[in-house]
């Protein structure tokens, strides 16, 4: 039936959206404004909205997962192994920066398996992961410098609290689920302004608008494929790495230009400053394209690189991979 109210309600109200997932989806769409023209229209928007996604950033980080729990207790079990995976895939070339580089001996201490390891972690195996990366960080601290490794270090007292933090609520899920924190109201009621106001600039062109939008981030993926979301920019005349890990060779991938005016070219490579080849794919300005991973190069190939092809414009991102 038609609910006319329906278009004036909190459509991002929903225990289904977890806070990770809103803050990813929240993060997306900066990412799509930001790399729009430069307009007053874009960067109030990007102004309205980067507060609050801010400060559930911080929310969820692993430092403040403790004090997350007792404030919202929307941080579940199954959450925060999501934000583990996700930290780890991020931080990689941090680490590999700190510590001399992806072939060190200690590189290896933090990812022996590379990091699709971390990728697949569950509950099952997540202690001995959160134990080594326990017992890197301190021997590397040094190296790490006292931010990054406190961060590290901190997942291991954070599990402990996730996991009791469970086992207490087992029995009062619906109360634990509906207490939502400040932040969490405040990211929700952004992203409804966001939302209508792009409604406002592009009436009657739904295209259009979904450009700015990844609803699919708001929901659970399905168990039977792997999907790996990453987002980033690159300079004019500049390649990036948007990550570094070994792939299935049935992989699939989504890669979107969010650009006005740049084209860019992905391709895998051996090494982070493999120049470019035959090998790979463009994608032009403001465009979507899918390919089987063996399209973008050699799938033996750990690097899988995004170059700008605009010697003027800077571009910015979206590279999906599902397993």
């Amino acid at each position: 039936m038609f609910q006319p109210i329906k278009f004036f309600d909190n459509i991002f109200e929903s225990t289904e959206i977890t806070d990770l997932r809103i803050t990813n989806f929240a993060g997306d769409s900066l990412n799509r404004l930001a790399a729009q023209p430069v307009s007053p229209d874009y960067t109030s928007l990007i102004n309205l909205l980067t507060p609050p996604y801010n400060a559930m950033q911080e929310l969820l980080s692993t430092v403040d997962v403790a004090i997350g729990i007792q404030k919202g207790k929307t941080f579940t079990l199954n959450e925060f192994i999501n934000f583990f995976k996700k930290t780890m895939s991020a931080q990689e070339g941090v680490i590999a920066n700190a510590v001399g580089g992806f072939d060190t001996p200690a590189y290896m201490e933090f990812y022996p398996a590379g990091v699709s390891e971390y990728s697949a972690a569950s509950k099952t195996n997540l202690p001995v992961l959160i134990n080594r990366i326990n017992a890197a960080a301190t021997a590397h601290s040094a190296e790490l410098g006292t931010s990054l490794t406190e961060t590290l270090q901190s997942f291991e007292e954070s599990w402990e609290l996730v996991r009791s933090q469970q086992v207490r609520q087992k029995g009062n899920v619906d109360s634990s689920r509906t207490a939502r924190s400040q932040a969490r109201v405040d990211i929700e009621i952004a992203l409804v302004t966001v939302v209508h106001t792009i409604g406002s600039m592009f009436p009657g062109d739904a295209e259009a608008c979904m450009m700015f939008f990844d609803f699919t981030l708001l929901k659970r993926s399905a168990q039977k494929t792997q999907k790996e979301i990453l987002t980033g920019s690159v300079a004019s005349n500049n390649t990036v790495v948007a990550v570094n890990r070994a792939f299935n060779t049935e992989a699939t991938t989504k890669i979107t230009n969010n650009s006005a005016n740049a084209s860019l070219f992905v391709y895998l490579a051996p090494t982070a400053d493999a120049v470019m080849d035959s090998k790979g794919q463009e994608v032009k300005a403001g465009r979507s394209r899918n390919f089987a991973i063996d399209r973008l190069g050699d799938v033996n190939d750990t690097f899988l690189l995004v170059h700008n092809l605009s010697s003027v414009n800077d571009a910015g991102y979206i590279l999906e991979i599902k397993n």
